[in-house]
């Protein structure tokens, strides 16, 4: 009887802090919205280059998957509540000096310097993020349903998201009226202020979420070595989701450079291009959820880098504000939504409770890896390597070498991973390398699976 009591107490307090995470979630990404969302613009407007540029995506990306191997053995004497809490405090302090940096680009002081200051601090960032990722991920595993992790996150995610569109929105609207005065740089401290302060918001409700003690057994830890080496189911996941990265980031750190210096946008356009991919992305995260839980996440992943390949070559023919808008960031917000889902609820399908933290560690190593090195492609490219500008624009030239390294992705590695759980197959048709067609129907019948047929 006493089992019975205990079950339902540990069940009631996981559900409220299942709500809880929710608050957490939405102070965070309401401090992603004033601050991540734009670091990018804040480099260009201290002037840096784009390898500088490259930089500030690549280091953080490498770093702190590595912070990642050290947060997963910290759990072993620590409670995962307060490796996350402790370092998400430090992490919110971090905003600090880079709201700082504005302050000495206004003064003009050290201005030269600057780009390599905001690298360091947003690296620094990134390590204290990445020592909390194995641990946070563990904790949810444990108190999610295993039968509504696509349902639960899929509705994190939107929650989440509108309160990170509602930051992004007003963090646009400040920066575009302090540029209008003049003082552009200004608004910009203003706003990693206010990521400062949400993060803060959100360590308190980390201190006030539930969290289950967590007992490893002894045989749980393998080496990184031995992860790479045997080659097994997951590591294959983990290659395919670094190479894939790989593709993403030789463009991604750069369509700030293009929007804003290329294309001319202004930081109002900027942001509402930004805007309207996480609203796509939001529209499209139930499905996704709804689709993970019925049909499994391996054909949910072979969508989203069809999806991603679509989306650069729009980048490449579609130039106007509005066409960005509606279709390149439609297509984009779909692939997220697929791919954000996917991964997350192919990592708890697969992996065993004992071993989470360490595997996603281990992935997140290999994954910073190809962030890191795509970075640097991307960044060295624009510089150095792209042809005469005459014969091709240096970003176009970019958005192609990126398109092929995500084709590449899908067609070597990702057929070599396999869906551990059972789900239903996909009514009629499935997807297949074999016929061009059925790739072309998969959203289609994504559609019709999860809408029509519930």
């Amino acid at each position: 009887m006493s089992i019975n009591k205990n079950l339902k107490k540990k069940k009631e307090k996981s559900q409220q802090g299942l709500k809880t995470s929710i608050k957490e979630g939405s102070a965070s990404a309401a401090s992603a919205g004033f601050g991540d969302n734009f670091i990018a613009p804040f480099a260009v407007a201290l002037k840096a280059t784009p390898l500088q540029i490259s930089f500030l995506s690549s280091l953080p990306n490498l770093l702190s998957p590595i912070a990642q191997s050290f947060g997963s053995r910290l759990i072993e004497t620590r409670s995962r509540k307060n490796i996350v809490a402790k370092f998400v405090f430090f992490q919110a302090l971090t905003w600090i000096p880079i709201s700082i940096l504005a302050v000495l680009f206004m003064a003009s002081l050290f201005q030269a310097n600057l780009p390599y200051l905001l690298i360091i601090s947003y690296t620094l960032l990134a390590v204290l993020g990445g020592i909390t990722a194995p641990a946070w991920f563990s904790w949810m595993g444990d108190i999610v349903p295993e039968e509504e992790k696509g349902k639960y996150f899929a509705k994190r995610n939107n929650i989440t998201g509108v309160i990170g569109l509602a930051a992004i929105f007003f963090g646009a609207l400040l920066l575009e009226a302090f540029e209008k005065k003049g003082y552009v740089m200004f608004g910009f401290a203003v706003l990693f202020a206010l990521a400062c302060v949400t993060r803060l918001i959100a360590y308190r409700y980390f201190k006030k979420q539930f969290c289950p003690k967590l007992k490893l057994k002894k045989e749980y830890y393998f080496s990184f070595w031995d992860f790479v080496i045997k080659y097994r189911n997951f590591t294959k996941f983990s290659v395919y989701n670094a190479f894939l990265n790989l593709s993403t980031s030789i463009a991604g750190p750069f369509f700030a450079l293009y929007m804003l210096k290329d294309l001319g946008f202004s930081y109002i356009t900027y942001i509402i291009i930004v805007l309207s991919g996480t609203i796509f992305t939001l529209l499209f995260t139930s499905l996704a959820g709804k689709f993970s839980d019925k049909y499994g996440n391996l054909k949910l992943i072979y969508i989203a880098n069809i999806l991603f390949i679509i989306s650069i070559g729009l980048w490449i023919f579609i130039k106007s504000p509005a066409g960005i808008i509606f279709i390149t960031q439609l297509v984009s917000g779909m692939a997220a939504a697929a791919w954000t889902i996917s991964i997350t609820n192919f990592i708890y399908d697969t992996v065993t409770p004992q071993r989470r933290a360490i595997c996603v560690a281990y992935t997140s190593i290999l994954v910073g890896t190809g962030i890191f090195i795509g970075s640097l492609i991307g960044g060295i490219v624009l510089d150095y390597l792209h042809p005469s500008t005459s014969l091709i624009n240096p970003f176009i030239f970019l958005f192609l070498v990126s398109l092929t390294f995500r084709f590449l992705a899908m067609i070597i590695f990702l057929p070599k991973i396999k869906e551990i759980k059972h789900f239903k197959t996909l009514p009629k048709i499935s997807l297949s390398f074999i016929n061009p067609l059925r790739l072309v129907q998969a959203p289609f019948i994504w559609f019709r699976s999860v809408i029509i047929r519930k």
